[in-house]
């Protein structure tokens, strides 16, 4: 699993590939980032490197009994943890594994490697017995911390790991790696503006599960908004609902900001190629004879201001519910 196969991060890439190579990476990494800039790519490779036998120059090999083990998560000085099926959280239980995990010496090489992804999820007692481990680690051991916002760990837990920010990738280089995987170029571009430099969630909003959920969601927000409605349109519950994970809701939010900067940009006659929902022009342009410029710019800043009060775990069907209340009263 070379290093260039991620995209982008070249610099993050360049200074992990160099700790690794002179065992110089610290015992406790956080790589922190919008959700699908390549976060937890990185780190499983960097735990590959960490248990090949025959690492190479910070990389490994993808060859050896070590590699085929950790491509399949079965190496025993390996483990990944996340969100279970079904939860929301990482929970106590799940911390008190890897520490119970970590107490035993490594089995097959130097050092133990255990990667946390989802990290800002961890609900109270979870982090704080993370913090103990982080404060006292055990020998030979490498914890790896993947969070989309940092602002929901800890600040003892931030402080105690060395911090890599994942920053959105560069369009230009998000359309390149689309259109070599044949991807049309107009639709390449298309899904990049979506994703907002995010080439995990540029390869989500390709699938027609991902293009069918997303008309559900703004169909039930133009009707919600039109008809001066508090919830969505229970019509769409089972594809567009509030009881979303507070991730997919902000995406759905990015959406509906996106939706109204659309509505805009045809108010101004730019063509369609600008616009991130030019499959949707036709609606666009019925919407563009309804919203005023200035209340549409009002628009697009509430739906972010709620964003960010989603972020900061305000109750998202409370601030959605008064967005929706906002965006009514025209």
């Amino acid at each position: 699993m070379p290093f260039k196969d991620v995209v982008g991060h070249k610099f993050i890439l360049d200074r992990l590939k160099r700790q690794l190579q002179e065992g110089a990476l610290p015992h406790a990494v956080l790589f922190a980032g919008p959700e699908g800039v390549g976060k937890s790519l990185v780190a499983s490779k960097v735990a590959q490197a960490l248990v090949c036998s025959a690492a190479q120059e910070g990389e490994a090999c993808g060859r050896c009994v070590e590699c085929q083990q950790a491509l399949n998560c079965r190496h025993p000085d390996l483990l990944f943890v996340g969100v279970e099926e079904g939860s929301r959280q990482i929970k106590i239980e799940q911390i008190r594994q890897l520490q119970r995990w970590l107490a035993l010496a490594p089995l097959r090489g130097k050092n133990k490697v255990f990667v946390l992804d989802d990290a800002d999820t961890m609900e109270e007692a979870a982090a704080s017995a993370l913090l103990k481990t982080l404060e006292e680690p055990p020998a030979r051991t490498t914890l790896i911390l993947v969070a989309a916002s940092e602002t929901r760990l800890l600040p003892t837990i931030v402080s105690r790991c060395a911090r890599l920010y994942f920053g959105p990738l560069p369009t230009q280089e998000l359309i390149q790696k689309l259109t070599a995987a044949g991807v049309e170029r107009l639709r390449a571009r298309q899904w990049v503006r979506r994703a907002n430099g995010r080439f995990g969630r540029a390869q989500r909003e390709m699938t027609d599960e991902m293009v069918q959920r997303r008309r559900a969601w703004m169909q039930s927000w133009t009707s919600a908004v039109e008809n001066g409605e508090l919830e969505l349109a229970a019509g769409a519950r089972t594809r567009a609902s509030l009881d979303e994970t507070r991730e997919t809701l902000e995406e759905m939010l990015e959406e509906v900001a996106a939706w109204y900067h659309d509505v805009l940009l045809v108010q101004m006659g730019l063509p369609a190629e600008h616009l991130v929902h030019s499959d949707q022009l036709q609606d666009l342009r019925i919407e563009s004879t309804r919203w005023p410029a200035r209340r549409l710019i009002d628009s697009i800043e509430q739906v972010y201001e709620t964003h960010s009060l989603i972020r900061r775990r305000v109750n998202p069907k409370t601030a959605v519910a008064a967005l929706l209340a906002k965006l009514a009263t025209r």
